[in-house]
């Protein structure tokens, strides 16, 4: 008898149970040694940006601590990404010290072309509550080519 209402109510958990399935599937586009990786959902709605701080160096700390990662989620549309990575090569050909705010949903995102052929992400996401700017390693074209998955 106990192996019948057992069997009951597991069948009454599986036949009356509510799911909710999401995509929640990374595709890697591109990286850059382990520094910083681009992943895309496979529907193309949104994004993600997995990276190592490197805002830190230079600031009482000489190294960066490996085991802490980050990532940035934004949702994009289905060219966003090849946008994203045009805008970024125009600006690393100009040749000028600039920075360029993406504003998502999810966040900011700086383009900071800091030095005539360098650029790194920064960001600022709205779910955490610190007041800080995580930055990215320093990439130049042949970089970003990489982290987008080109060439």
């Amino acid at each position: 008898m106990k192996k019948i209402f057992l069997l009951f109510v597991l069948f009454s958990g599986v036949a009356f149970g509510q799911f909710t399935v999401s995509n929640n599937d990374w595709k890697e586009v591109g990286k850059y040694f382990e520094g910083i990786k681009l992943y895309e959902n496979l529907d193309k709605t949104k994004a993600k940006i997995y990276y190592l701080d490197y805002n830190t160096i230079g600031n009482s700390v000489s190294t960066i601590d490996l085991s802490k990662s980050y990532e940035f989620i934004f949702s994009t549309e289905k060219d966003t990404l090849d946008k994203l990575h045009k805008l970024i090569i125009e600006k690393l050909q100009e040749k000028k010290k600039q920075e360029l705010v993406l504003n998502f949903q999810e966040g900011n995102l700086f383009l900071d072309f800091y030095a005539a052929n360098f650029v790194s992400f920064k960001f600022e996401n709205k779910a955490s509550n610190e007041d800080l700017k995580r930055t990215t390693v320093g990439l130049n074209i042949n970089r970003v080519n990489k982290l987008f998955g080109k060439k």
